[in-house]
């Protein structure tokens, strides 16, 4: 009796196992070019670097360190959007995608002005100025306040995007004008950027100067505030 229940339970649990593999691998086949991009898009708000590499969208959001996370969230907590086409072939796919978010297109500037005027402040303290790593923080509040208080103009764009299938997954072909609808204008914006001083450097000396000070401010900062 207890050979005949030791079977019928190995039984029971091989068809438990199969049916398993067969609706994970139904709902994985099953995904859909907009079930793919809801995805991708909800990993981009919560800077979901492992969700996006899925997709091989990662690029989309750069490094996930907690100061380029925070600026992230901020940037694209008002992200959305709307397949208005598709274009589908058996492996691969063309997506006509709607974007709306907030106008970031004055941030760059803004951004450069006040964190040159922050770095000069902060020069004049001489031998209590703060070191380069607080600098940091202090420009990545800047620029987090400078998104936060940009009065809410809508951005929108239509992008057509690339998807093919691999594997089970959707790779998504990346490019510039997906990146400048999903940051806002933000990385089209920071072209035209013009640094304080930037005419009228002098190269300094002593500890209660800076040579070229713009130069200074993107080189601690990091270019992953306004562009990939």
């Amino acid at each position: 009796m207890k050979k005949i229940m030791t079977v019928i339970l190995l039984i029971a649990l091989v068809f438990a196992l199969t049916a398993c593999d067969i609706v994970s691998g139904m709902e994985t086949e099953k995904e859909t070019h907009d079930q793919a991009l809801t995805n991708i898009i909800t990993a981009i708000k919560d800077v979901n670097n492992e969700e996006l590499t899925k997709y091989g969208a990662a690029e989309l959001i750069g490094r996930t360190d907690e100061l380029n996370n925070t600026r992230n969230k901020k940037i694209f907590e008002k992200l959305e959007f709307n397949i208005l086409s598709i274009d589908e072939n058996e492996n691969s796919a063309r997506v006509s995608v709607e974007f709306k978010t907030k106008d970031l297109t004055t941030v760059p500037q803004k951004y450069a002005d006040e964190s040159v005027a922050m770095t000069n402040e902060n020069n004049k303290l001489g031998d209590a100025r703060l070191s380069d790593a607080d600098m940091k923080l202090k420009y990545n509040d800047l620029f987090v306040k400078i998104v936060d208080e940009c009065e809410y103009t809508e951005f929108k764009k239509v992008v057509s995007i690339n998807m093919t299938k691999q594997g089970n997954s959707w790779i998504v072909e990346l490019d510039s004008k997906l990146h400048n609808a999903i940051y806002g204008n933000l990385i089209t914006a920071q072209r035209d950027v013009v640094w304080p001083g930037a005419d009228n450097q002098q190269e300094a000396s002593g500890n209660d100067k800076s040579s070229n000070v713009q130069n200074k401010v993107k080189n601690i900062v990091g270019r992953s505030i306004i562009a990939r």
